[in-house]
């Protein structure tokens, strides 16, 4: 980015320049809305960390009011625990907040596979806690609460931090407000963390920040958070459905009274978690010093409907996704929930009650890439069964249902109401059957150009390798302004990402930004396309190379490797062998 008294509109923010009178030293983070870069204050002897739109979204109105609404949140949040927020404004057209700098490194850094000194674990959680208690009480929610936003500046003793402060209230939303930028009906946040209502696109209160706390206390303590999973189906199913495991289980050092602790704050229903999270991290401390006496009240049942198991057979292969899947864009709750509890269930649902009416026929709809199924709600229901013959593919509080790309076939939907105590209703009427057949739809002009590399359909098997594949309109990475995507895994883990942008001009600046200060090499692919390629880690201990093709059409594509427990030199390997 150009100087503010200078720079041309639109430039790459680089290190040297300056913004609003900020010099920037050094990018030490990058998110869903923006880079965050350390910079000399113009006035004051003092270095600050200075947030900056990213150029894609300047222009766009509502990440215009979100990010100007993450600086207005936090302003009005005074604590020692939380990023103070000193400036923001407009340089050249882009947005930027000023905020505290933090000389440290953020928690999941500290997390080895078996955690951290428990004691530190306290003083970790003990003092987000109080950040927390105090947003709450000023009306405003996190809603991102992990790790990764947990500041930490060590001091002289290695389990008493120097200062540990609360970060990145981006997505926050404040407590009853209706602003239209989060609403209900979208997740935002890392699903490792989530809370259940928030995958339902429940309401939301203070008690869902206090989940997330409880998943990153329980990882603090264990090396990782209550529940992982290789998809994101998986990990959807078991926020929603599992029971907590107990931490003791994977660090037995630990007294058993932790384990109800964080069942009690790892409740499904916010209603029987603590009252507020000071309660909590107060619980937890004397837990974990053997402090507790009198003990807490059982912890809650966690399904409140029959848990799916996997089905046998019949259900289209998606591809693997890592455990801890940041969902950094607004992604829509109907596809997660259909992504997550698209498993069987083939116990029939308990007898009805006669309380709960039986629920009327749903309305189905087949589109290029979904089944839509709908269906009016029923008094004193608070959850909903969708049923696809015997099985059970859908269970949520909604009123909707997405199944993204189904396999082809015949299908027919009911429905099941369940109350708040678990009672069933009758099974509802069959809707009419429909008939689905899987092809690629708007993803087909990608398909199209690597004919030799994907499968026929989403569900073929003829792809190179044997590879599994699976498409996305859109990202779900905000800033990334790519119109189609095809993920795809190899028989030896490898992933495969191809993405069609509108032009390279728009390709080129993403990765411009994405992969700022790194430099492109040239390369030709085995079929002969030339192309500038990026090399880097695109996550701890995963290898990945990025291809911009400069031939034609595909001028306007993007093709990503990732090798996850391997270096990018294996990821060039799979590059250079791939008929792309």
């Amino acid at each position: 980015m150009g100087s503010s008294d200078g720079g041309g509109k639109g430039m790459a923010v680089e290190i040297g320049s300056t913004v609003a009178g900020y010099r920037l030293l050094a990018c030490i983070g990058r998110g869903g809305m923006g880079e965050v870069f350390t910079a000399e204050h113009p006035r004051l002897p003092r270095i600050d960390a200075v947030k900056v739109l990213h150029p894609a979204l300047g222009s766009d109105p509502v990440f215009r009011a979100r990010f100007e609404r993450e600086a207005d949140l936090v302003a009005r949040l005074s604590h020692p625990a939380i990023v103070a927020v000193f400036d923001r404004g407009v340089a050249d057209d882009r947005l930027w907040i000023a905020m505290e700098y933090v000389d440290g490194a953020d928690a999941s850094a500290l997390i080895t596979d078996r955690g951290v000194h428990p004691l530190l674990a306290i003083a970790i959680v003990t003092t987000v806690a109080a950040a927390l208690d105090h947003a709450h009480r000023n009306g405003v929610l996190h809603r991102d609460v992990k790790p990764e936003n947990v500041l930490i500046r060590p001091g002289g003793d290695p389990l008493l931090p120097d200062a540990v402060k609360l970060t990145d209230f981006g997505i926050a939303r404040v407590r009853d407000e209706v602003t239209g930028l989060t609403g209900a009906g979208t997740t935002i946040g890392t699903l490792a963390y989530t809370p259940p209502e928030q995958i339902e696109g429940g309401e939301l209160d203070p008690r869902s920040d206090q989940y997330a706390l409880a998943c990153t206390a329980f990882e603090l303590l264990s090396g990782a958070p209550p529940f992982t999973a290789e998809t994101q189906q998986s990990l959807v199913k078991a926020q929603l459905l599992d029971r907590p495991p107990a931490v003791t289980s994977r660090n037995p050092a630990l007294p058993s009274p932790v384990d109800d602790v964080l069942r009690r704050a790892l409740a499904k229903r916010s209603a029987d978690r603590f009252v507020d999270c000071g309660q909590f991290a107060g619980a937890l401390d004397a837990a974990v010093r053997g402090r507790l006496s009198g003990g807490l009240p059982a912890a809650p049942p966690t399904p409140v409907v029959q848990r799916p198991v996997p089905p046998a057979t019949g259900r289209a292969r998606r591809r693997r996704l890592p455990s801890r899947l940041v969902v950094a864009g607004v992604v829509a709750v109907a596809v997660l929930v259909g992504l997550g509890i698209a498993v069987g269930a083939t116990t029939a649902p308990r007898p009805p009650d006669a309380a709960l009416a039986t629920p009327a026929t749903p309305r189905v709809q087949v589109t290029p890439t979904s089944i839509e199924i709908g269906w009016d709600r029923v008094n004193g229901a608070t959850h909903y069964l969708v049923r696809q013959g015997d099985t059970t593919v859908y269970i949520g509080s909604g009123d909707h249902w997405s199944m993204p790309r189904p396999v082809p076939g015949e299908y027919a939907f009911s429905v099941v109401a369940v109350s708040g105590d678990r009672t069933t209703s009758a099974v509802g009427p069959a809707s009419a059957a429909v008939q689905v057949t899987t092809v690629w739809g708007e993803l087909q002009p990608l398909v199209d150009l690597f004919p030799t590399v994907l499968p026929s359909t989403p569900v073929s098997t003829d792809a190179f390798d044997g590879m599994v594949c699976s498409g996305l309109v859109g990202s779900q990475l905000v800033g990334n302004p790519v119109q189609v995507q095809i993920f795809c895994t190899g028989p030896s883990g490898y992933q495969l990402t191809l993405g069609m942008y509108p032009t390279a001009g728009q390709r080129d600046s993403y990765y411009r930004q994405r992969f700022a200060g790194e430099r492109t090499r040239p390369m030709a692919t085995s079929g002969g396309h030339p192309g500038r390629v990026y090399t880097a880690e695109s996550a701890p201990g995963t290898g990945s190379v990025t291809l911009l093709y400069d031939d034609g059409v595909r001028a306007r594509v993007a093709a990503e490797v990732s090798t996850a427990g391997r270096p990018a030199t294996a990821a060039r390997s799979v590059l250079d062998r791939l008929p792309l």
